[in-house]
């Protein structure tokens, strides 16, 4: 299987944000996953990090690290794309403004990442300039 990683939208907006779990420290660049990092070893090393909360939505597991700025969301067996990984991180930009990177991990057959990615693009379209 292929395995495709595609950045999908960059866009800066400001933000004022609280966290949970200490104060609120944007990155100050896209996070990386370890080369070579599997959607799976992905999940297990992310549902392992301090501050992370976990939400399972009905085609999606989210985690959420309101201190990094930081947002997972992997599908579930049942969906077309699995496995796959959209990443969301918020990465400190000028001023009060952070820029968005958005991220899709996917390890399905190329026609399904490919929807997954036009998926995505428009669903982060939509939020970001409604």
């Amino acid at each position: 299987q292929d395995q495709h990683m595609i950045v999908i939208a960059v866009s800066t907006m400001a933000i004022i944000w609280g966290s949970s779990c200490g104060s609120v420290v944007p990155a100050t660049e896209p996070l990386a996953a370890p080369h070579n990092e599997s959607v799976q070893e992905m999940m297990t090393r992310v549902s392992s990090m301090p501050c992370v909360i976990r939400e399972d939505e009905v085609d999606w597991t989210l985690f959420k690290d309101d201190s990094t700025l930081s947002y997972w969301a992997f599908v579930r067996n049942e969906h077309p794309a699995y496995p796959s990984a959209v990443v969301t991180t918020f990465v400190r930009g000028r001023g009060a403004y952070l820029d968005t990177i958005v991220r899709v991990q996917c390890e399905a057959k190329r026609s399904v990442c490919d929807q997954l990615q036009s998926d995505v693009g428009e669903m982060s379209a939509s939020v970001l300039h409604p």
